[in-house]
């Protein structure tokens, strides 16, 4: 409602202020981090709500806090997303593994199917 509008337009504000020093073009390790602390040192703010009879208050330290639990929802779903590659690959390293055989077995047959000639013996010493 007019409160989680009116702190998703406080935060895309504070966002967008700050775009250039932490986000944009290339940035040392740690700059999001900068952010949130940043973040986190911000003083809480009241704004009027809609109709003016009630205030909301933007509580920073708070969305600091939703945004840190939900980055850490994002990486724990990435680990078990990456901790299954292994098993997601096994059909490819099968096949691979078969291209492989098939084409080492292709060329111990050209290599049987070679003979040489006494004359020929000799050019290799």
């Amino acid at each position: 409602g007019d409160r989680s509008s009116s702190i998703y337009q406080w935060l895309r504000d504070f966002y967008a202020e700050r775009t250039a020093e932490y986000f944009d073009g290339p940035q040392n390790l740690g700059r999001a981090d900068d952010f949130l602390e940043e973040l986190l040192l911000t003083s809480p703010v009241v704004k009027k709500g809609k109709n003016d009879k009630s205030s909301i208050i933007i509580d920073p330290l708070g969305i600091a806090e939703k945004l840190i639990r939900t980055r850490c929802e994002v990486s724990r779903e990435w680990k078990n997303l990456l901790a299954e590659i292994p098993n997601d690959h096994i059909g490819l390293r099968r096949q691979l593994f078969s291209r492989q055989m098939q084409s080492t077995e292709a060329a111990d047959k050209q290599s049987d199917s070679v003979s040489f000639g006494e004359n020929d013996l000799e050019s290799f010493m």
